[in-house]
């Protein structure tokens, strides 16, 4: 979905050309535009990244989720 959006805000924008940089989920976001080969990104800087998330991961994410729907 995240990449969708990306290339969404690039078509809207009318950009023919870019380098993207990525970092984080950034990254995870800019291996799913390099796997589809779709869109403006000429080259991709990809950055404290990795192409999972181990299961303990997800606790987290939830942990994050619920501390910015309780306290912004």
């Amino acid at each position: 979905m995240l990449a969708d959006d990306v290339l969404g805000l690039a078509s809207v924008l009318k950009i023919q050309s870019a380098a993207y940089c990525g970092l984080s989920i950034g990254g995870m976001i800019g291996q799913t535009l390099a796997l589809r080969g779709k869109g403006p990104f000429e080259r991709m800087v990809l950055a404290d990244t990795t192409h999972t998330q181990p299961p303990e991961a997800l606790k987290q994410w939830e942990d994050r989720i619920r501390i910015a729907e309780s306290k912004g």
